[in-house]
């Protein structure tokens, strides 16, 4: 799952933005099954996050029976809700790891 969940975040990441999803990006994956949907979406906080999506490129009504999904891009920093069959929905945050840096070898503590 989570292999396929990257190249779907890397493919539409670079589809969106132009650029390509840098290789340390961590994704941070919730699944949220057809019978937790409405209290997820219920939820004030996660609709508000999630009305800052947009919808991606499939707007079919055929397509949108068995996908479709959402997305917002912050420069290396994305989230993704794929739905699948209109009732299973993995939600998918793509994270730039933080740079911490070693300390220097002249510091004395």
């Amino acid at each position: 799952m989570n292999t396929s969940l990257r190249k779907l975040v890397s493919g539409l990441y670079w589809f969106h933005s132009g650029t390509v999803l840098p290789s340390d990006t961590q994704l941070k994956v919730i699944f949220v099954s057809v019978a937790e949907l409405p209290s997820h979406f219920e939820d004030a906080e996660k609709i508000a996050i999630f009305r800052k999506t947009k919808p991606g490129v499939y707007t079919d009504p055929e397509v949108m029976k068995t996908f479709f999904y959402y997305f917002a891009i912050a420069g290396a920093n994305s989230l993704w809700y794929f739905f699948f069959y209109k009732q299973n929905v993995f939600i998918v945050a793509a994270v730039e790891p933080e740079k911490t840096e070693p300390p220097r070898s002249d510091e004395t503590t």
